[in-house]
């Protein structure tokens, strides 16, 4: 018995199976297979449990590594391929199996699955053209020559030799020069700033195309795939050559090679797509309603693809033989389009409009059908000349349309499920032709978790901008989680600053209501009276931040809070200096964990290209206090009674506050893995979408030897003196502003009045700073010495004028340095890993924010008011070294990853060693490391 008439094999070859013929078991290649001169293919045994658990080994699993190579057609390196082609003028630069592989790109599967004669292939202008002047494209080339001409072989030694091992992979060479091509790759996209020509747009359009294909072709998985379909979207971003919705001609600012290339990538995009996990890059880069526009465009360019580039030599002949396939091509465009439709679909039909919109999808394919039905009923009739190119590419369109019926079959049955089956062409030719039921090798969790923790860095290969240009937190999705985490986080941060800032500021404004003299204060000991605070500030600091390493932030600060408020009250009972002493002091001891409370925050929650705006505005808080707190106290002013306005002032201040830490306690979550107004997938996503900070969320145990790493690095301490330098300014203007303002001439009330635009001018410098340094890369140091640099010449014109206003209007352009306050702990967010560390860091840091502050109010003498010439004399000196220490500081950061990218190579190319569970207690995923410990980390300056 023969053919259907024999008893089919549960066991046999893949090849017999398909045919539904008897095999005879026969390793490797069955004698029916043989007989029929077919390629004899086995089902491959998933690995074992323990295999399949094995975690990966290189840092090259999430470029997706090359699974075992199966030639979609039986194919024998014969006479049709020839070997000795030498099309490049630097050919002798390659050794003789490269040369090899080099000529052998012609014969791959890929140049015969896009279907073009190859002496008019845009493929061979990439080979002729692009490749002899880039190492990138010849690189690529070479890789997936290499992968392919080696599969071949491998499969012609397992004819041959019985013996030969089925596990060895052929694929080592490609997969080593796409390893020299990513390297490459970066160094060139790092240096693509400003303008580019054509050519430079060419050629890293298709560095990144034969990426998407090798990876299509040869990777294990699909992550890689769409890191490099998100890298080409945001490389066209970042040079303004996106498509835009309602022009004219949208793709027109593209060459025209470029715009094939994209098209075949949009496809690509399309294909790995999968329902309820659909990464359409081009909706990320706010274009949603404009990808079906753009593909038809890129369609019906790309058709004069060819006359662009050989303008005189492109013959009759060959035009005519596109015309001939324009409508199959037109057929797959439609299919394809109708796919981005069916993908757009909701996971479940909840409104009538969504059933009404699949009827309409359902019309269109029908419509589809009727207009091509000449084309699927050829397709249908037996043709001899299989080799003809009209009818494969007319083959190749109505598998594609069948695809799409298939795939608006499942989604119409399925749309209750996550995630139903994806069916592309490649599924359909399977379905219609020659099928290959080849199992694919097993993928295991742990693979699965480290290709994707592996994609942000191959994000960051891919645009060459690091943190700057948008990560896979710029989807829409991620957007939408964004806004939700700012919603929440933000008010309630800026709120709890405006207060802690009230606090603070409520000495300086009972100062001209008549503490001073109702409390009979002399010489310096209201100087005294403001210093003390930041005393207990500066002793409770660092044990207030080892205490929020164990205990839940917010829970803690609100306890804080209320407790500050009960002493701020109390300050309305102080009947001498020494009380005054007293209540001062236990305000600092419980106001001391706000801020780097807030800065740990902050960086639990925000990427570092997010956290400086993100200090700009809880810390506006003071800019806010700064006007609101001189309306109340203007209002507290007309207070008339038995009990001193002042007074009234605390009580007031101290109520709200106590109400206030209500407020936090019920909606400040304490992570993002306990944040009750996420969802469980918003709180992973929360989690994981900080990951690419190579910093860490909250951990829970102290590591001694990050604190040890934080006290003898050298960067540590020039933020340090920065900070200090910075902050002794700012603790003179608190305590002596109203002081100063009133010696200009002012009465008391007009200088609660005059404070309101001081609030105003702070908040620009401090939110405009903060967000050009999220806008922009690497100029932060930059901004920081620009700010320094304004209050220096406030401060001259406050020392040297006589006019009145001139001197207003220098104590207003003072304030700018106030702005380094919030960056400096956006620094410490983004240049400190290790939760430990990063703790410790936090302490140094408000110690000398604190000592800044302490020495301030000393350095303005009683018996210079109301001039203070000394006072202004050293705010001049401070903040002039804190100009050189920041641009110190910024050359430090600086030299450290030139060093770093020479020692170690680019940092995408890094390993970064974060997939790797936490032990026991821990709460997070993400391994703990520091900034020094991390090879993968680059300093933001």
């Amino acid at each position: 018995m023969s053919g259907r008439h024999a008893s089919r094999s549960r066991t046999g070859c893949a090849t017999c199976r398909t045919r539904k013929v008897k095999c005879d078991e026969t390793h490797p290649t069955c004698i029916r297979c043989i007989n029929a001169q077919m390629q004899c293919e086995w089902f491959q045994k998933s690995p074992r449990k323990a295999a399949r658990s094995k975690p990966a080994s290189t840092a090259l699993r999430g470029l997706g590594l090359p699974r075992t190579y199966q030639p979609l057609r039986p194919r024998n390196i014969g006479p049709g391929v020839h070997l000795t082609f030498l099309p490049l003028p630097n050919y002798r630069l390659l050794s003789s199996s490269e040369r090899e592989y080099f000529a052998f790109f012609p014969h791959t599967s890929m140049v015969r699955w896009l279907g073009k004669p190859w002496q008019w292939a845009s493929l061979h202008y990439v080979y002729s053209h692009i490749a002899p002047h880039s190492s990138v494209v010849t690189k690529m080339i070479l890789a997936i020559s290499a992968t392919e001409l080696e599969g071949i072989r491998h499969m012609e030694r397992l004819r041959s030799d019985q013996r030969a091992s089925h596990d060895q992979w052929p694929g080592e060479a490609g997969t080593a020069h796409y390893q020299r091509a990513l390297r490459d790759f970066q160094l060139i996209l790092s240096k693509s700033q400003g303008s580019l020509s054509p050519q430079e747009v060419d050629e890293i359009s298709t560095a990144f195309f034969l990426m998407v294909t090798y990876e299509y072709m040869f990777g294990q998985d699909s992550a890689a795939v769409e890191v490099h379909i998100q890298g080409i979207y945001t490389f066209l971003r970042a040079h303004d050559l996106v498509p835009k919705l309602g022009e004219p001609r949208q793709c027109a600012r593209l060459p025209v090679l470029t715009q094939q290339l994209l098209l075949f990538v949009m496809y690509a995009n399309l294909t790995i797509c999968k329902y309820g996990h659909l990464r359409q890059l081009w909706e990320e880069a706010g274009h949603e309603s404009s990808f079906v526009s753009t593909m038809d465009e890129l369609f019906y360019n790309s058709r004069a693809l060819q006359h662009a580039i050989w303008p005189f030599e492109y013959p009759t002949e060959a035009s005519l033989d596109d015309i001939s396939v324009f409508r199959p091509l037109e057929l797959t465009n439609e299919c394809k389009k109708l796919k981005y439709k069916l993908l757009r679909m909701p996971q479940k039909i909840q409104v009538k409009s969504e059933g009404d919109l699949l009827h309409c999808l359902e019309q269109d394919l029908h419509g589809i059908g009727k207009r091509y039905q000449d084309l699927i009923t050829l397709s249908q009739r037996p043709h001899s000349d299989l080799r003809n190119r009209q009818l494969q590419t007319i083959y190749f369109a109505v598998a594609e349309y069948h695809a799409t019926t298939i795939f608006y079959c499942y989604r119409r049955s399925l749309l209750g499920c996550m995630r139903p089956p994806s069916v592309s062409s490649h599924d359909a030719e399977t379905v219609l032709s020659m099928p290959n039921n080849q199992e694919k090798p097993a993928t295991s969790e742990k693979e699965v978790e480290v290709a994707l923790s592996h994609a942000a860095d191959l994000h960051r290969v891919s645009v060459g901008y690091g943190e700057q240009l948008p990560d896979p937190s710029t989807s829409t999705t991620n957007k939408s989680l964004l806004r939700k985490i700012d919603w929440r986080l933000l008010p309630i941060m800026m709120i709890s600053y405006m207060l802690q800032f009230l606090d603070k500021q409520s000495l300086s404004q009972s100062a001209i209501m008549g503490i001073v003299e109702d409390l009979g204060l002399n010489g310096n000991e209201y100087s005294w009276s403001g210093s003390i605070f930041y005393f207990s500030y500066l002793v409770f600091s660092y044990p207030a931040s080892m205490l929020m390493v164990r205990l839940p932030i917010a829970k803690f600060l609100a306890t804080t809070l209320v407790l500050w408020g009960v002493v701020l009250a109390c300050h309305a009972a102080t009947q001498d200096f020494t009380g005054l002493m007293v209540t001062r002091f236990f305000l600092g001891l419980t106001e001391a964990a706000i801020s780097p409370g807030f800065s740990l925050i902050t960086g639990m929650w925000y990427t570092r290209s997010e956290q400086p705006f993100r200090h700009g505005v809880w810390f506006a808080g003071n800019s806010i206090a700064t006007a609101f707190g001189g309306l109340v106290a203007y209002g507290v002013a007309h207070i008339v009674g038995s009990i001193p306005a002042w007074k009234w002032l605390f009580i007031i201040y101290g109520l709200i506050t106590v109400v206030w830490s209500i407020v936090f306690v019920v909606f400040m979550p304490d992570s993002p893995l306990s944040a009750r107004f996420l969802s469980q997938p918003e709180r992973t996503e929360a989690e994981e979408r900080v990951k690419v900070n190579q910093t860490t969320i909250k951990h829970d145990k102290i590591e001694w030897h990050q604190v040890w790493e934080a006290l003898t690095d050298y960067k540590i301490y020039i933020l340090f003196l920065f900070q200090l330098a910075n902050n002794i300014p700012n603790g003179g203007l608190t305590m002596f502003s109203s002081l100063v303002v009133k010696g200009f001439g002012f009465s008391t009330l007009q200088v609660y009045l005059l404070s309101i635009p001081t609030g105003a001018v702070h908040a620009a410098f401090a939110l405009g700073s903060t967000y050009l340094a999220g806008r922009f890369p690497n100029i932060r140091c930059m901004l920081l010495a620009g700010c320094t640099t304004i209050a220096l010449v406030g401060s001259i014109l406050v020392y040297a004028c006589e006019s009145t206003g001139l001197r207003l209007f220098g104590l207003y352009l003072f304030v700018a340095y106030a702005a380094g306050i919030p960056m400096t702990l956006s620094m410490v967010s983004s240049n400190v890993a290790g939760f430990t560390k990063k703790a410790t860091v936090s302490a140094m840091m408000f110690i000398a924010y604190c000592a800044g502050n302490i020495i301030g109010p000393f350095l303005f003498f009683a018996r210079e008011a109301p001039v203070y010439k000394s006072g202004f004399i050293a705010m001049m000196v401070c903040l002039g070294v804190a100009t050189v220490l920041i641009l110190a500081l910024g050359l430090c950061w600086r030299l450290e990853n030139s060093r770093r990218d020479q020692v170690y190579g680019p940092a995408a190319l890094v390993p970064t060693n974060r997939p790797k569970e936490l032990g026991q207690g821990t709460s997070g995923t993400t391994e703990d490391l520091t900034d020094v410990q991390n090879t993968a980390f680059r300093y933001v300056f």
